[in-house]
């Protein structure tokens, strides 16, 4: 990311983590992403002590997830505001190991080369968008042989949040983009043994019911029945793919030079 670009996303960041807590916690609260979650760390293979790099880990809303799973985890993001936020709710939480923090922007990350088993983001990659050969070059330099990527990405065609965001601009980082399906297939690409899932084209309808008193266990019971209707619809109408809210992409690192 160029100076400028750099500048930018970090004052925009400063700015909006307070502002967006409400929405995040709208949005991302617990149980409507953990089907999301198991599905970015279903291809892993069972490696004691694992090191997990969660790349534009923000608030810290998936590092305990991470050292749950018996990871030792490394935070990174460009905001010291949302890594602040991290480290309060990672002494919140308990966990018999504890996440690392560390500022550095996802272009030019100061790790040495295969240092983690995993390379780990949820909506991180589109506000990298403008240099993203430069951010994917620096996860396959950091990753391990046969290491991992999970990555799951906001999409730019699902009528909810198109229009959400159309009324919103002032929540948006200028650089940012929304992943279209061909983004998926760049990342893709440079990795071996890839999937990519689609999640959520119904479901965000139940969130209506979040926003009302007492409406969290109507919320979690739709949105778990929807999440289910999404699946189905996905697995059979692949045209539906470009609807969704978000793409999960799971893949390995190639063996050879990429």
């Amino acid at each position: 990311m160029d100076g400028q670009h750099l500048q930018r996303e970090a004052q925009w960041q400063k700015r909006q983590v307070i502002k967006r807590w409400w929405l995040n916690s709208l949005l991302y609260d617990a149980p409507a992403f953990e089907g999301l979650r198991n599905s970015m760390l279903a291809h892993l293979e069972a490696v004691p002590d694992a090191w997990a790099l969660d790349l534009g880990c923000g608030e810290g809303r998936d590092l305990m997830s991470l050292t749950y799973r018996g990871m030792r985890v490394v935070g990174v993001d460009l905001s010291w505001a949302q890594l602040r936020l991290a480290k309060e709710r990672m002494g919140e939480e308990r966990s018999s190991k504890t996440a690392i923090l560390v500022q550095a922007d996802a272009a030019a990350l100061p790790f040495p080369p295969e240092t983690f088993h995993l390379v780990f983001g949820k909506a991180v990659l589109h506000h990298n968008i403008c240099c993203l050969e430069v951010v994917l070059k620096e996860i396959i330099r950091v990753l391990r042989h046969k290491g991992y990527i999970s990555f799951a990405e906001p999409m730019a065609s699902h009528p909810l949040f198109r229009l959400g965001r159309h009324l919103t601009p002032h929540m948006r980082s200028a650089d940012e983009r929304p992943f279209r399906l061909d983004d998926f297939y760049r990342v893709a690409a440079l990795f071996e043994k890839c999937e990519i899932e689609f999640w959520f084209l119904l479901a965000p309808l139940a969130y209506i019911l979040r926003l009302l008193p007492r409406g969290e266990q109507m919320f979690q019971k739709l949105h778990a029945g929807l999440s289910r209707l999404d699946r189905w619809l996905f697995q059979r109408i692949p045209a539906l793919h470009a609807w969704a809210w978000y793409g999960v992409i799971r893949a390995r690192k190639c063996e050879g030079p990429w």
